[in-house]
């Protein structure tokens, strides 16, 4: 049955038999499709905005571009279905199978997807900012480059999802778990991860400008030149992470832990360090003007070549620590807690040996009896 382009718009097809029909492009908006059979039905760029679809049949329907706009598709069977392109603007997806549905550069926005299942669901390019994503199952999921800008994401497990180059701006991922998730690319400004789970993730080349990250898991995570200016990171588990050209410039991370961290040529200008633990941590090259490591420990860092001038060093333990070739004053290592063991620049070295090691006498010369 070709119904190609039809004009159907209010028309009631309750019950009716259209498996195999073709209705693309037709204008079925507001129309009764209550149990309709669409079996096999090609609804290519269709437009079925408003229209009743309850008890409908779905089964290998085809609704690429299709216009779904405040249909109510609650507990409807998606799964696998492809949807690329669709508008599902405020369509009621409540309960809905979506599970590894095309969905790529969808327009989701105010859809109500509570409970729904979107695990292996394909997102690419998909619009679904200020949606509420709490309940909903996207292990798995695709969200390559998706909009998701102030999503609810809370507490979601998003374990090993690709979300590279994702819109996440202002999004809310506080304890979400996000271990090997793929973030490279993604612009998380002012976002909300604290007490998420990102160990092991790709976060290289991210924008987390503003965003708080307290208390948050990053142990082995890439961090490479990755934009964390103003970044809350209080109390976060940064081992063994990857911050190599990293800005972290304003950013605090007061009490942080940073055992063995690569932060080579990172940017730490004015970043609040207090009581930090960089034990063994890789700083060489880093910009650490104005910052404030009061309290840190730097026991065993390698900061070579980095510039300390104007930090704050007072009570920091910087026994055995690499400062050769540091721009760093005299004054700077004398409010230190602990220079045991550590390699100083040689200036530094130099005037503190001359004003503070006490000057070894040469003897007098020894009298020799004059031989008459």
């Amino acid at each position: 049955m070709i119904l190609r382009g039809a004009i159907l718009s209010k028309a009631d097809l309750s019950e009716a038999i259209l498996s195999e029909a073709d209705l693309s492009r037709a204008d079925l908006s507001e129309a009764i499709l209550r149990g309709a059979n669409l079996t096999g039905a090609i609804l290519r760029g269709a437009n079925l905005s408003d229209a009743n679809l309850t008890g409908a049949i779905l089964e290998r329907v085809l609704l690429e571009e299709a216009d779904l706009s405040r249909v109510d598709l609650s507990e409807a069977n998606l799964s696998g279905k492809i949807l690329e392109r669709a508008i599902l603007v405020g369509t009621i997806l409540r309960g809905a199978d979506l599970s590894k549905a095309i969905l790529s550069k969808a327009n989701l926005s105010g859809a109500n997807l509570r409970e729904a299942i979107l695990s292996g669901t394909d997102l690419n390019g998909a619009i679904l900012n200020e949606i509420d994503l709490s309940e909903v199952d996207l292990k798995e999921a695709i969200l390559r480059g998706t909009d998701l800008r102030g999503a609810d994401l809370s507490g979601k497990d998003l374990s090993g999802a690709i979300l590279s180059k994702a819109k996440l701006n202002g999004a809310i991922l506080s304890k979400a778990k996000l271990s090997k998730a793929k973030l490279s690319g993604a612009n998380l400004r002012e976002a909300n991860l604290s007490g998420a789970n990102l160990s092991g993730a790709n976060l290289s080349r991210t924008n987390l400008i503003g965003a708080n990250l307290s208390v948050t898991s990053l142990s082995g995570a890439n961090l490479s030149r990755t934009n964390l200016i103003g970044a809350l990171l209080i109390g976060a588990d940064l081992q063994g992470a990857y911050l190599q050209g990293a800005n972290l410039e304003g950013a605090d991370l007061q009490r942080a832990d940073l055992q063995r961290t690569d932060l080579q040529r990172a940017n730490l200008q004015g970043a609040n360090l207090q009581e930090a633990i960089l034990e063994g941590a890789i700083l060489r090259g880093a910009n650490l003007q104005v910052a404030n490591l009061r309290g840190t420990n730097l026991e065993g860092a390698n900061l070579r070549g980095a510039i300390l001038r104007g930090a704050d060093l007072q009570g920091a333990n910087l026994s055995q620590a690499d400062l050769t070739d540091c721009q760093v004053t005299r004054e700077q290592l004398a409010q230190a807690a602990s220079l045991e063991g550590a390699k100083l620049p040689f200036e530094v070295k130099t005037s503190l040996a001359s004003e503070d090691t006490p000057t070894e006498q040469a003897p007098p010369p020894k009298q020799v009896d004059k031989v008459t």
